[in-house]
């Protein structure tokens, strides 16, 4: 979730908790001046003030010299009547005065509400990415000591590689010389000839496997195109089904779209393609024909997403979670040495892009995302 939409959802939020309180308590006003006016106000005040006057004149005609201070009174009392012979207009006035206290009062509290917001927006926008940075740190940091973890396994393993050899070609060397000096000449040259024979075959095999792993340290940087993937990918299943006769595609994408450019190196994409096909036929050498499943599915976020799978043999957990490290291999083939994977990944990640091994349960599915450039569409 973007630093943005969390800040709107925020801000959103707390402005409308503060203007739902406010608004319900402006509803309530009518019921609170009614219950108010109703409690102070009511005929029976109003007749006890009549009988108050009544009294007043009645004291100063029997106390003439206090006639000033009765009328005084009586002139009050009649002002108080005012009040409480007529309760609504005294209702409207003590409602106008609330709603403009109670407005003034509400743009204020608003106005702080929308400066808390923003504050604690800030706050929160601060710490989310000061949080979002440091897991991204601890990613980089995890996947920089799986890389190294894997090399050290990978430079464990061609040490063994190239140890294996070398201890039958150190023996065989040195006891040439003892047949030299103790062997008949044909019993000598049958014993020069087997020794030639092993360092040969075992320096070839040394060169395969070193020229393998340079494969994955020179891997070249991509030349990115705009390539129309659609028929990029008809493309490969045609000379997919040459390369491997007992093969059948499917191929799925949306009607609708005419075409789907990206940019890719079409020569290393090709690559990855070839070797996802290559490892399932491979894993599947009594499957015939090797049914795969191709498609071409549009993400909500302007991915595309490639999915290759086939019908065949699935993987076990282990082999799951194994598969795209360095070194790694499904395969007890001795000239395997598990690095097919981790040169399609890297080329993936070459194109900005990603590559997942998927649930598929009637064999093997990867799933390889790279961004869109441009889509068009089929017009009706």
């Amino acid at each position: 979730m973007k630093v943005n939409r969390i800040n709107v959802y925020l801000f959103s939020t707390i402005l409308a908790l503060s203007v739902s309180s406010f608004f319900s308590a402006y509803l309530l006003i009518d019921e609170i001046l009614e219950s108010s006016i109703s409690l102070g106000v009511n005929q029976k005040t109003s007749q006890l003030l009549s009988q108050y006057q009544r009294d007043l004149k009645r004291l100063r005609e029997l106390d003439s010299q206090n006639e000033k201070a009765y009328k005084s009174r009586f002139y009050q009392v009649q002002d108080a009547m005012v009040v409480f012979q007529n309760p609504k207009q005294i209702k409207r006035v003590i409602k106008s005065s609330y709603i403009s206290y109670f407005l003034i009062i509400f743009v204020s509290l608003l106005i702080m509400s929308a400066l808390a917001a923003m504050i604690l927006n800030r706050k929160v926008s601060n710490a989310y990415k000061r949080l979002l940075d440091n897991d991204i740190r601890k990613s980089k940091r995890l996947h920089e000591l799986e890389y190294f973890d894997n090399w050290q396994q990978t430079a464990a393993n061609l040490a063994h590689e190239i140890k294996n050899p070398l201890t039958p070609i150190e023996m065989m060397v040195t006891n040439l010389e003892y047949s030299y000096l103790n062997a008949q000449p044909n019993d000598f040259k049958n014993t020069l000839q087997t020794t030639r024979k092993v360092v040969v075959e075992e320096v070839t095999r040394l060169k395969k496997m070193v020229n393998y792993f340079s494969q994955f340290s020179t891997l070249p940087t991509p030349k990115l195109l705009p390539t129309d993937l659609i028929t990029f990918i008809h493309e490969l299943i045609g000379s997919s089904k040459l390369a491997w006769q007992h093969t059948s595609f499917g191929f799925d994408y949306p009607t609708n779209i005419k075409d789907i450019v990206v940019n890719i190196d079409p020569q290393m994409f090709r690559q990855c393609c070839i070797n996802l096909l290559q490892n399932a036929v491979d894993a599947n050498p009594e499957i015939s024909p090797l049914k795969f499943e191709l498609s071409l599915k549009i993400s909500s976020k302007q991915q595309l997403e490639f999915t290759i799978a086939n019908i065949g043999k699935t993987l076990s957990r282990v082999q799951q979670s194994n598969i795209f490290k360095i070194g790694y291999s499904t395969h007890k083939d001795n000239q395997n040495r598990g690095l097919g994977l981790a040169i399609v990944k890297k080329i993936v990640m070459e194109h900005d892009g990603y590559i997942e091994l998927v649930p598929y349960s009637e064999g093997v599915s990867f799933t390889i995302s790279i961004p869109i450039k441009k889509v068009h569409y089929v017009q009706n």
